[in-house]
């Protein structure tokens, strides 16, 4: 193989995976956009796309041995693969169309049938090509050499090392910076253009003799030992995708939960796997026992990864540390991924050793060299495949992170002690791996800390103005904490201080909502105040349920007649209904309110209903999918489902924005409703927008005084429950309906799906003002 074709093929795989991960960040936010952003959509995303790499890993092998010019072929299947993604995003907006002719269905079963069905129409096709060019690349590469081992852990190498910096790269540049669609077309046109450049490299005599002898040699029987092989790639692919669900979760936990961190901990991961499969490159061909080998890398997996979850203290520590040391955003989130991909180092690149040393076990023939790399690859994925879906959606949520960590472990030991019987090893392998695997579980629980992280050091734990402040008062926090589960959406806890009497409900480590008074204006007034404006409000929509008293606001008005009622998290509805009762008027219990665990924005997008008062509660803005409801698209689902005069209501974090990012929120709102405008209570944002210019009612609002609920909230929010309170506090927005387009002059951007401005800069902005306020304190 002379050096020019070489350097083409290694560049194809690394630029195949490069954009294999740019395009599986693409395609989830498509998905979402479409279907919400809920676990069910990202997990039938994810599980669609690995099923497209193991059928594709399964027939490129296969294809490999009957066709003569593979070269050509790959620039075929990359052309294609090009032109198809410059059209997939016209797609997702057909599949968008067909989709809304089924908003009818009630039933859940069959509406979850119908994405995947249709996630799997549109993703399948792609995703088989990427991962059929893995098995040919393979074989393209080892031809001449012999050595599918070595040639193996190369192609990994670069396979895992581009779709690390894929999932940097789009989480860092292409989608906060481009755009989903730009980056979308860019990623099209460099397929086309490895297609090109692949297709009109020659073919070595080498590459096609063995095609035209496929039929005529009969191909080496499976045996014993690679049947187990099989079998163990298997289960190691299942045990590997659950881990990665459990380490992304865990340090979500301590990172946060921003695009910003996803990328930098699937980067990392990802990144020690290409480390893996480089170092043991020069040393699979001089292995004597690569079973044995074998056995003992599993082994070493499951000990190390029991330890990474046992690291959360120190690593607690040492978060706030850094954040106090550095200043640059992009430093910090280097320094981040640095501390991921060292912890994660030893066990992911012995991952990423493992899977090439299996293939060099696997191995038959030099024929069979592509169908082999192909069927590994694919059982490999297929085992992920069900490891991912099962971690997220089953075994976390029952046993929470560190018992589904350690079954992990359990699953990486039963593959160690399997391969040394079929290694046929003496009693000593045995007794070594034993004593390794409890050196192992008393180490981790000696020398490390169970994972406790209820109160995250990356929002709560970094306000403190010293690391022994923060550890003290996690200390007593978490010897607080009534509630505290793992679910489809991470971390759902409750504390109950007895001291000051607070209840609070936590998601990821950050106070979503409390009882305190401190919080109660805000939550109690963005209901009321669409509702003292709006005479007649039957319908009312609910998004977000934090601690219910948003809820408990609406339902106290009586000519409020049907309340729906929707949370993405089944968690928060439980623990809203078991521990807040007394303090949000019993939100959750009244005939009027019908309760929806769903995303609000696909809720409200296939709603049959219109309502006269939409009331918006999410979460932060930067926690990853939220942006969503603040985008162009968002705001015309919302004025496509209310009633004439009806009015939206919605909160805005304001404390963690600068200026522009809430004139981005009201020039895009601003693109679809005339009368725009907002309050603010403390440094929390309401804001209010409809298409009819509102009116104060005095005697109206006086009436709705009169109901004891509502003059209470009143009280608590503004010190004093009389009409001339609440009209004083209306009539004096922020900025008045007809000043709107000049307080945000010069902001000509708008938050779209394409282009999610507002969830990146907010993820930064938060950076940088925590910092101005820690100096200002200081």
């Amino acid at each position: 193989m002379n050096r020019k074709g070489s350097a083409v093929v290694l560049v194809t795989v690394f630029a195949v995976n490069f954009l294999s991960l740019v395009y599986q960040v693409i395609w989830t936010r498509n998905i979402m956009a479409i279907f919400g952003s809920t676990a069910l959509s990202v997990s039938t995303t994810l599980t669609v796309f690995l099923s497209g790499i193991a059928l594709g890993g399964y027939l490129g092998g296969k294809w490999i041995r009957k066709i003569d010019n593979k070269r050509r072929a790959v620039g075929i299947l990359l052309a294609v693969l090009g032109a198809y993604c410059f059209f997939v995003g016209y797609l997702f907006q057909v599949i968008d169309l067909i989709f809304g002719l089924f908003h009818g269905i009630e039933s859940a079963v069959l509406t979850n049938l119908l994405k995947l069905f249709f996630t799997f129409l549109i993703l399948i096709f792609p995703t088989t090509i990427i991962g059929s060019i893995f098995p040919i690349t393979t074989y393209l590469y080892s031809v001449e050499t012999g050595k599918l081992g070595k040639d193996v852990a190369f192609i990994y190498f670069l396979d895992t090392f581009g779709a690390a910096l894929g999932a940097l790269i789009s989480g860092f540049i292409l989608v906060p910076m481009v755009g989903l669609r730009e980056s979308s077309f860019i990623s099209a046109a460099l397929y086309i253009l490895l297609g090109i450049l692949m297709f009109v490299m020659k073919g070595s005599a080498q590459e096609a003799a063995p095609a035209r002898q496929a039929q005529a040699k009969k191909p080496v029987q499976l045996d014993s030992v690679r049947v187990f092989i099989l079998a163990a790639l298997f289960f190691s692919g299942f045990s590997a995708l659950v881990l990665e669900v459990v380490w992304a979760r865990y340090f979500h936990l301590i990172f946060g939960t921003s695009i910003y961190a996803f990328s930098i901990v699937i980067a990392a991961f990802l990144m020690g796997l290409s480390i893996g499969s480089f170092l043991i490159k020069r040393r699979l061909e001089n292995m004597k026992n690569p079973v044995l080998v074998f056995a003992y890398i599993e082994i070493l997996i499951g000990g190390f990864a029991l330890l990474v979850i046992r690291s959360s203290e120190w690593l607690e520590v040492l978060y706030y540390k850094l954040f106090y040391l550095i200043d640059s955003f992009y430093v910090f989130q280097a320094a981040l991924f640095t501390i991921a991909f060292v912890i994660m180092l030893i066990p992911a690149a012995l991952m990423g050793a493992n899977f090439p040393l299996a293939i060099k076990i696997f191995g038959r023939d030099t024929e069979t060299r592509g169908e082999d790399a192909g069927l590994t690859f694919s059982f490999n994925t297929a085992g992920g495949i069900i490891g991912a879906f099962a971690a997220g959606f089953i075994i976390i949520p029952l046993l929470g992170l560190e018992k589904t960590n350690f079954l992990a472990f359990a699953g990486y030991l039963a593959i160690g002690f399997a391969a040394l019987f079929i290694a046929k090893r003496q009693a000593l392998h045995y007794a070594v791996c034993t004593g390794a695997a409890v050196a192992f579980i008393t180490g981790g629980y000696l020398f490390g800390s169970a994972p406790s992280l209820n109160y995250g050091v990356y929002y709560g734990g970094i306000r403190h103005k010293t690391i022994e402040s923060f550890l003290n008062y996690k200390k007593r926090m978490e010897s607080e904490i009534t509630y505290s589960k793992h679910g489809f959406y991470g971390l759902v806890s409750v504390r109950y201080n007895p001291a000051t009497r607070e209840t609070q409900i936590l998601h990821n480590g950050k106070v979503d909502a409390t009882n305190s008074l401190r919080d109660m204006p805000l939550q109690v007034m963005l209901g009321h105040v669409p509702l003292f404006f709006h005479k007649n409000p039957e319908r009312v929509l609910n998004i977000g349920l934090g601690g219910g008293f948003t809820l408990g606001a609406i339902k106290s008005h009586p000519n409020v007649k049907q309340i729906d009622m929707v949370e993405i998290d089944p968690l928060v509805v439980e623990a809203t209904g078991r521990y807040f009762r007394e303090f949000n008027n019993d939100a959750l219990a009244d005939p009027r309110i019908s309760i929806h665990v769903h995303d609000g924005r696909h809720f409200l997008k296939t709603a049959p209903n219109k309502y006269d008062v939409i009331v918006s509660e999410p979460p932060n803005i930067w926690v990853s999918g939220v942006s969503m409801l603040f985008t162009r698209e968002f705001y015309k689902i919302v004025d496509d489902h209310l009633n004439p005069g009806g009015i939206l209501s919605q909160w805005v974090p304001g404390y963690e924005m600068d200026v522009d990012d809430l004139k981005l929120i009201l020039r895009t709102i601003k693109e679809r409703f005339e009368y725009v405008t907002f309050w603010m209570l403390k440094s929390d944002v309401i804001i209010f927008a409809s298409h009819t210019e509102p009116v104060i009612d005095p005697a109206y609002i006086a009436a709705l005084l009169q109901v004891p609920k509502i003059g209470s909230d009143v009280n608590v929010s503004l010190s004093e429950s009389t009409p001339d309170a609440v009209i004083s506090f209306l009539s004096e927005p922020q900025v008045p309906f007809e000043q709107l387009d000049y307080y945000f002059t010069g902001m000509n951007s708008v938050n779209t799906d394409n282009l999610p401005y507002l969830e990146f800069n907010t993820a930064r902005n938060v950076f940088h003002l925590r910092k101005e306020l820690i100096k200002s304190n200081q």
